[in-house]
């Protein structure tokens, strides 16, 4: 309960994948980021939710994560589906 009360309420998006890439959490401001309720988010991957190019490209990433064992962190450009642009921190861990 501590865990999803913190969780829910950072100002930051917060998610997890499982090893197919697919979203199996998001938090509130995730789902709000990406103007979608959880029920649209859950079970589907980058390319359901992001231009092709962005979604290639954290995929790419996550491969990395999973490859490497090791977090990577980046500043990047991110689009909203309704096509307006702001750059995000992602800081991605492997569990």
């Amino acid at each position: 309960m501590l865990y999803h009360s913190l969780v829910e309420y950072l100002p930051q998006s917060v998610f997890r994948k499982d090893q197919d890439e697919r979203f199996i959490f998001a938090n509130t401001r995730f789902c709000e980021n990406a103007e979608r309720s959880w029920e649209e988010i859950e079970g589907r991957t980058d390319f359901d939710l992001f231009p092709p190019d962005l979604a290639a490209k954290y995929q790419a990433d996550d491969q990395r994560v999973m490859a490497e064992g090791r977090t990577v962190r980046g500043t990047e450009r991110n689009v909203t589906p309704n096509g307006e642009g702001h750059w995000v921190e992602g800081i991605k861990t492997p569990l």
